[in-house]
C-alpha cells in the first residue's frame, strides 16, 4: 500500500498506544518507553519536513510502499527499546543500589476499571529480567500481543524458526517463576484485602496464614531512600520485615495508605501526611494458596508525582 507522509503519520498516531506498551513491556519503565516513542514521532516529523522541503513531485519520498504498518513502526520502535534495554541491563548491573524492580503503572482505584488487555503484572515484569532482551521481546510480541510468527520477525529482522526458538527459550526460563502467579484476579483482590488488614491490625498470626512458607518480599528503593538492598526469603523473614518496616514509617514517614491499580492488579499508595507526595507503591502475587510475592517500589524516579 502506497503511504504519503500524511498518511503515514495518521497510522503511527493510531498505532501510538499500541507502541508505547510494547516498549514499555520490553523495558520495564514507563519514561523510557513513552521517550522512545517520542523519538520515533521526532524522526517521522522529520522526514516529513525533508519531503515538504523537496519537489514531491521528483522526489522518491513522495510515497512509500508499506503493507504492514504496524510491523513497520513497531521494527522502529523496538529496535531503539532493545538498545536501550541492553544498556539498562548493563547500568543495573554495575551501578545500580539494592534490588531493581520495573517502573509501576499506577491508576486511580475503581470498583470497575478497565484493565488495557496487553498489561503485565509488577511480578511478570519483574521475572522477565531474567530473559534476554530479544527473547523478552518475542515472548511480549508473541505471547503477550499475539502477534504472528511472520509479524514477529519482521519486527525483530530474525528468521520465523529463530523467533520460535527464542519463545521457548524464554518459555523455559519464565516456567517456574510463573507458577507463583496463578491467583485469578479475584482471588488476588482477596489476598490483598486481607494482607492489607493483617497489616494495619499487625497480626502476626493472619499474616502467617496468608503467605507461603517460600514467599520473598522485593523492595526497589534505589539507594535515595530506605529500602532493604536484597530479596527477603521466607515468610517468617518477611513477616519480620514488613512489621519492622511498618513500625518504623508511622514514625519517620507518616502515611495514608490508598488502594490502588498497579499494572492491572489491586495494589495500594501510601501518600506522605505532610508534603501530599506518593512514597510507596506496593502491590503482590500470590497463587491459588497464598501470597508468594511482595513489590515495595519506594524509588522516588519510579513514582507518580501526584
Amino acid at each position: 500500500m502506497q503511504h504519503t507522509p500524511d498518511t503515514l503519520a495518521q497510522d503511527f498516531m493510531q498505532l501510538r498506544g499500541y507502541l508505547t506498551r510494547l516498549a514499555y513491556n520490553v523495558l520495564g519503565v514507563r519514561q523510557e518507553a513513552e521517550d522512545i516513542v517520542q523519538d520515533v514521532v521526532a524522526g517521522m516529523l522529520a522526514k516529513v519536513q525533508e519531503i515538504i522541503n523537496t519537489d514531491v513531485e521528483s522526489s522518491s519520498l513522495a510515497s512509500i510502499t508499506i503493507t504492514n504498518p504496524k510491523a513497520y513502526f513497531g521494527r522502529a520502535v523496538l529496535n531503539r527499546a532493545l538498545n536501550r534495554k541492553h544498556t539498562m541491563q548493563r547500568e543495573i548491573a554495575a551501578s545500580y543500589w539494592g534490588v531493581w524492580l520495573p517502573e509501576p503503572e499506577v491508576h486511580e482505584f475503581t470498583t470497575t476499571p478497565t484493565f488495557d488487555q496487553h498489561s503485565v503484572s509488577l511480578g511478570l515484569l519483574r521475572l522477565m529480567e531474567i530473559l534476554t532482551p530479544s527473547e523478552r521481546a518475542v515472548y511480549v510480541l508473541v505471547e503477550l500481543f499475539e502477534e504472528s510468527y511472520a509479524d514477529t520477525a519482521q519486527m525483530l529482522d530474525i528468521s520465523q524458526e529463530t523467533a520460535r526458538k527464542q519463545l521457548q527459550r524464554a518459555k523455559e526460563k519464565l516456567e517456574g517463576g510463573k507458577q507463583r502467579f496463578t491467583a485469578s484476579r479475584e482471588r488476588h483482590v482477596q489476598f490483598f484485602q486481607a494482607f492489607s488488614l493483617a497489616m494495619q491490625e499487625g497480626s502476626i498470626d493472619e499474616l502467617r496464614s496468608l503467605l507461603k512458607e517460600d514467599a520473598c518480599s522485593y523492595s526497589d528503593g534505589g539507594g535515595k531512600v530506605v529500602a532493604s538492598r536484597i530479596v527477603v526469603q521466607g515468610r517468617e523473614k518477611c513477616i519480620l520485615a514488613l512489621l519492622n518496616i511498618a513500625e518504623w514509617a508511622k514514625k519517620a514517614e507518616p502515611a495514608t495508605w490508598l488502594p490502588c491499580w498497579v499494572n492491572g492488579r489491586i495494589g495500594a499508595s501510601a501518600r506522605h501526611n505532610e508534603t501530599g507526595r506518593i512514597i510507596t507503591i506496593l502491590t503482590l502475587e500470590a497463587d491459588d494458596d497464598g501470597i508468594t510475592e511482595l513489590y515495595s517500589v519506594r524509588n522516588p524516579d519510579k513514582l507518580p508525582l501526584v
